[in-house]
This record gives C-alpha cells, sequence and structure tokens, in this order.
C-alpha cells in the first residue's frame, strides 16, 4: 500500500509532519523510517532535502532506502510520533533546549524518556559542538547511540545510520513489523494485534530473519538452506517447503493462498507493505 505523500498537524506547540519517499515500502528492501527533531526549521529542512535527495532513487550503503520522514521541533511534538509511528531511526538535536539544557524538554530529556518508555531503536545526536566539547560517556549514559558534529556530508551521516541499524537488528531487542505482526527474533515471537504471543521454532525464525533482511526480494532456496541449516547447494531436501508450510499455518489468514510470505521463482519472498 502506498504511504501517503504528506500528512501535517501544525500546533501551535510544535510541528508534526511526515513526507513519503518511496512509492512501495512493501517493494523496497529494508525500508527505513526516520524521524527529524530539529527547532531551527531551517536546518531541518535542509537536511530533509539531502535526505530526499540522496535516498529518493537508490538504497544508501547499499542496503536500505528511506520511506519516509518525521519531522518535529519540540519534545511533545517528537513524543507524539515516536508513540504513533514508532519510527526506525531517530536524528535529534542534542542543542534543543527551549529553557536550558537540563530542562525537562531538552533533546536529552528526549532521547532519556524514549528509553524509558521502551524505545529500543537507534537514537543518533546531532550536534554543532566542538568535538573537545562532546561528552561521549554522557550521550551513552542518556541512551544514544551516536553522535554526529554539524557541519556533516551526508555520505557519513547515512554510513552512520546503517551501522547503527545494522547493530539494532543483531542486538537482543531487535522488533520488525511483518504485515500485522510485531516479529521478536531473540525471543521467537511474532506479537498479533491484539498482543497475543506466536511461538516460533528457532528454524522458523530463522527463516522469518532472512525473508525480512530482504524483503521485497526473491530469496532462493539455496541461500535459505545454506544460512539456516548449514546445507551444501547440492543437497535435496524438502525440509525448507515442511517449514514455511508451517510458518504460513502461523502467520496467513489462508496459508494455501499466501500473501505474506510468496513463492517466487525458485525461492521465497516476503510481501508484507
Amino acid at each position: 500500500m502506498t504511504k501517503a505523500s504528506m500528512l501535517q498537524n501544525d500546533a501551535a506547540d510544535g510541528i508534526s509532519s511526515s513526507t513519503g519517499i518511496s512509492s512501495s515500502k512493501g517493494a523496497v528492501a529494508n525500508a527505513v523510517d526516520v524521524l527529524i527533531v530539529e527547532d531551527n526549521r531551517e536546518q531541518r529542512a535542509m537536511l530533509i532535502k539531502l535526505l530526499r535527495a540522496h535516498c529518493e532513487s537508490e538504497r544508501f550503503e547499499g542496503r536500505y532506502m528511506i520511506d519516509l520522514i518525521h519531522e518535529a521541533d519540540d519534545y511533545k511534538s517528537a513524543m507524539e510520533l515516536v508513540e504513533d509511528h514508532d519510527p526506525d531511526i531517530v536524528l535529534l538535536d542534542y542543542e534543543l533546549s527551549p529553557n536550558g539544557e537540563d530542562d525537562e524538554t531538552s533533546g536529552k530529556a528526549i532521547c532519556r524518556d524514549l528509553r524509558a518508555r521502551g524505545y529500543k531503536a537507534p537514537v543518533i545526536f546531532v550536534t554543532g559542538r566542538r568535538k573537545s566539547q562532546i561528552d561521549a560517556a554522557d550521550f551513552l549514559r542518556i541512551g544514544a547511540d551516536d553522535c554526529v558534529r554539524k557541519p556533516f556530508g551526508i555520505d557519513e551521516l547515512l554510513a552512520r545510520m546503517k551501522a547503527r541499524l545494522e547493530n539494532y537488528e543483531r542486538s537482543d531487542h531487535a522488533e520488525f513489523k511483518i504485515g500485522p505482526y510485531r516479529f521478536l527474533p531473540s525471543w521467537s515471537w511474532l506479537i498479533r494485534p491484539d498482543g497475543r504471543r506466536i511461538r516460533l521454532t528457532e528454524k522458523e525464525t530463522g527463516i522469518l530473519r532472512i525473508l525480512h533482511e530482504k524483503r521485497g526480494a526473491t530469496v532462493n532456496r539455496a541461500e535459505m538452506l545454506e544460512r539456516v541449516w548449514g546445507y551444501k547447494p547440492a543437497i535435496r531436501t524438502h525440509t525448507l517447503q515442511t517449514h514455511i508450510y508451517r510458518l504460513r499455518s502461523k502467520l496467513e489468514e489462508n496459508p494455501r493462498q499466501p500473501t505474506l510470505i510468496v513463492t517466487a521463482d525458485d525461492g521465497y519472498r516476503l510481501d508484507d507493505g
């Protein structure tokens, strides 16, 4: 389903908006939703323009593509956007401090409170401070994953975003959206919209993780067998088909007519858009 090109709500106490870039998230491997929190309108607009220009027609760093950019300029709109849209990564102005650095609505407070509320995805501070003024230990204590200094090149920013997204995907608290489900690979769970859990086996979890990693693209049977079971390409077996059947029985509304895990060419594809 194509996302709306613009959803905007300009409030007296802050801006909260979202702009679409790619036309179909389900057709793009590793599409990423980004939240930019910056109270300087010009700097916020410039960052959005740079991200759009670089990512509109190609995956950044060879793996990801930005699908939707959310923007906020204060504590309230930032917290609401995370609650409503659960972005994949947050770029947060460290100097956002209406009433001083230790204010309860500052950039530091946003990061701290996001972590307190259970937000686990990457947060990258964007700062205009000189290197000598940056306390990396303080950033980590607050809960940030990285920091990039202004002025920065777009290639540096995208490389840092890619590194933090990859670290998150390998972490124990990684969580992914697959169709109507939340997928928690470290727990081998799918969480239904009503909160009920679906338990996956180790192999089912491995299959789903690989399909999600390359969602929108076909993963051939040989690659799946080698990565999940360690089988060599020459081995002939129906093990994969059996596990796909069981996985579809857990995910699909009609396993005989699957819409999430689709058979394609010599393998399978995740269509979760």
